[in-house]
């Protein structure tokens, strides 16, 4: 103790001394505490991770470390070098924001703010489910220059209110790349919460740098969610208004991406096109998606849609049919899709050998680049009894594209239980006037020579190549070779011919030569072709 604090000390009656010595207790108390402080410390700096890393070296260390839960801010609990050293790490810091979900209490607003406060102007993600209590917390982030950062952001919003997305769209966030909204109903402000005029479009001044909004709640596709920055939609699991959907669209020029998961018929709501360009135009889509929940046998509601709206040629199309098992049903004709137009092969798989979904792929065949995907679900049972032909599907296939394609090659894949009646194969040659080439993978190619030797009706004349693979090669091979001599002697000579089966003989030698006699380039083998 220092001599002055003795002296005061000196000459004091007992219970004065007592009070004094009380005083000097609480004086030194904080003293000792920061000198046990300052020996940790130096203890701790003396450590070898310390001695030997660098400050840098350390930040870079934590700033790789991913916090998943709350308590991982005990890491910065562990010493004061460690302390400081996280508090000038702004990605642990992003990450603690991001595992903040669904705040509900002052405490996660006020460890958001605190948070935010140390990740210096590194872009965040916020999830965040929506009132008006929480609409004002945003507005908070705003005032205090944080929501200028946000990149990334999971909100709910009533779909049957229009007037809180309204409010929501009013806010500024210029750095925002990514939404995410979720639907929740609630007693809607106004009578008319659908009605159109309600849907007043985002600023683009407010959201300049959007470019995917997702929707994987039932949350409905409006023009007030239509930023014209967009690049990238995706709707999930809900009933859509075709009439909200194509305002909507026209409100997103640069759009690349849309996605339609799940898509039903809508649950009473049906506003009329009146005032509407259509066809959409979407000049800049790459790739659409839908997932087609309609039933029974007429046309879906896939149909109308892409009926009004302007796919480009080079776009890809992918349907996934649940029910409808038969293209047109799918895919409009009338008039006739342009990504159609860019299709000169097809290849179909009828069914797949995994699923009993058949597979229809529109290719652009000198890019080998994917026009159209359709995936439909092939009948299983019909009036009882069980389904293995493929002709409905088939035929129809070819007539959705003949209609507006000029298809020079087709692959056919058919499950080894699945057959093709002839009619099929004529309506299907008959249909492809500019084949060029053919293969086709089916139990009994029988029915496929019959109808390439049709008497009196020459079908695909500019047929050149021809690849088979059959199980079932019983009466096939003097077939093939009649068939093959019959377009010969009508002009319509092969170029290229591959035969091939898993279970019968080899082709003779005499009927070999008389095909090398046709075709410059004939292989024969017993044997999948793969």
């Amino acid at each position: 103790m220092p001599e002055s604090d003795l002296a005061l000390l000196s000459g004091l009656a007992p219970n004065q001394l007592q009070a004094a010595a009380s005083r000097q207790i609480q004086e030194y108390r904080p003293m000792k505490e920061d000198f046990a402080d300052y020996v940790w410390q130096l203890r701790n700096s003396a450590a070898p991770i310390h001695t030997k890393l660098p400050s840098e070296v350390l930040i870079h260390i934590f700033s790789l470390v991913s916090p998943t839960q709350r308590s991982h801010i005990k890491l910065a609990h562990v010493c004061r070098t460690w302390r400081d050293l996280i508090y000038k790490t702004p990605d642990f810091w992003v990450d603690m924001v991001a595992i903040i979900k669904n705040p509900s209490r002052p405490k996660h607003f006020n460890d958001i703010l605190t948070f935010l406060q140390r990740t210096a102007s590194l872009p965040y993600t916020l999830y965040y489910i929506d009132n008006t209590l929480r609409l004002k917390f945003l507005s908070t982030l705003q005032e205090n220059g944080r929501l200028s950062h946000l990149s990334e952001l999971f909100i709910v919003l009533p779909w049957n209110d229009p007037s809180v997305t309204f409010d929501f769209i009013q806010l500024a966030m210029p750095g925002l790349q990514t939404l995410h909204c979720n639907a929740v109903t609630v007693q809607p402000s106004r009578s008319d919460a659908l009605n159109p005029r309600d849907h007043t479009p985002p600023s683009v001044a407010n959201f300049p740098r959007l470019r995917s909004l997702q929707l994987p709640e039932g949350l409905l596709l409006v023009p007030s969610l239509a930023f014209p920055t967009l690049r990238t939609i995706i709707h999930d699991r809900d009933a859509l208004d075709l009439k909200l959907v194509l305002m909507a669209l026209q409100l997103c020029p640069q759009l690349e991406e849309l996605t339609l998961t799940k898509w039903m018929y809508p649950r009473g709501i049906n506003l009329p096109f009146d005032a509407l360009l259509l066809p959409c135009p979407l000049p800049r889509l790459r790739r659409c998606v839908i997932d087609d929940l309609s039933g029974g046998t007429t046309p879906s509601y896939t149909v109308e849609f892409l009926s009004k709206i302007a796919v480009p040629p080079t776009a890809h199309l992918e349907v996934r049919a649940t029910i409808i098992s038969l293209p047109s049903h799918i895919i409009p004709t009338a008039p006739p899709l342009a990504t159609l137009g860019a299709v000169d092969t097809l290849h179909l798989k009828l069914p797949t050998n995994t699923t009993l979904y058949s597979e229809i792929q529109g290719l652009a065949g000198h890019t080998e680049r994917v026009n159209l995907t359709l995936s439909t679900p092939t009948p299983v049972r019909r009036a009882g009894r069980v389904v293995t032909d493929c002709s409905a599907t088939l035929y129809d296939t070819v007539d959705v594209f003949s209609s507006a394609a000029h298809i020079t090659s087709l692959v056919l894949e058919c499950w080894p239980d699945y057959t093709v009646r002839k009619n099929a194969w004529l309506i299907t040659l008959a249909s492809l006037p500019f084949l060029v080439s053919l293969a086709v993978r089916v139990r009994s190619c029988q029915r496929l020579l019959r109808a390439l030797r049709r008497p009196g009706d020459l079908l695909c004349f500019h047929l050149k190549q021809l690849a088979i693979t059959c199980t079932n090669g019983g009466g096939v091979h003097e077939l093939l070779v009649i068939a093959i001599e019959w377009r010969a002697s009508l002009g319509a000579s092969l170029e290229k011919l591959e035969y091939y089966n898993e279970i019968s003989l080899p082709l003779s030698e005499s009927r070999m030569e008389r095909l090398r006699a046709l075709v410059s380039d004939v292989l024969v083998l017993p044997g999948r072709l793969d």
